[in-house]
């Protein structure tokens, strides 16, 4: 071989190195689903109200018992705190699912809880991102 033409594939060899590192390679997922492996129920906050976790049929849940007030003007509340895993799952939205048929309450989209007399609403946080993954949350009023 000539000596010229080793010295062009050293050149090519090299300058491929250097555009190489310069550019630089970068590899990376695109359009990557994650999806929710599970939602936990961090804390249940309001006034006057006990927190505890249950089991039931295996599954571990938190309640929380209130203390009724009838104040049309300040109902009783409690907020639902929730949080879903993985922190990066690509669909962070939830929805709340519970027995609209009674009238003891209702629950907003962002998890309160307000209650329009005693009772008990069973709460589902439940993943919208297809996973299936969902929590479950009992809060009583007394």
């Amino acid at each position: 071989m000539k000596k010229s033409v080793l010295i062009l594939i050293a050149v090519i060899y090299v300058v491929a190195i250097f555009m190489v590192s310069f550019i630089g390679l970068k590899i990376g997922f695109y359009d990557e689903i994650m999806y929710v492996e599970s939602i936990s129920v961090e804390n249940i906050e309001c006034e006057n109200c006990t927190v505890k976790t249950a089991v039931e049929n295996g599954v571990e849940y938190k309640y929380a018992v209130v203390q009724y007030e009838d104040d049309p003007e300040n109902p009783t509340a409690v907020q639902i705190i929730w949080k879903l895993n993985p922190d990066n799952a690509t669909n962070k939205k939830v929805t709340f699912e519970y027995d609209k048929s009674k009238t003891i309450g209702y629950v907003t989209e962002t998890g309160t809880v307000v209650f329009n007399k005693k009772g008990t609403i069973n709460v589902y946080i439940l993943a919208t991102d297809g996973s299936g993954q969902r929590a479950m949350v009992k809060i009583i009023a007394k």
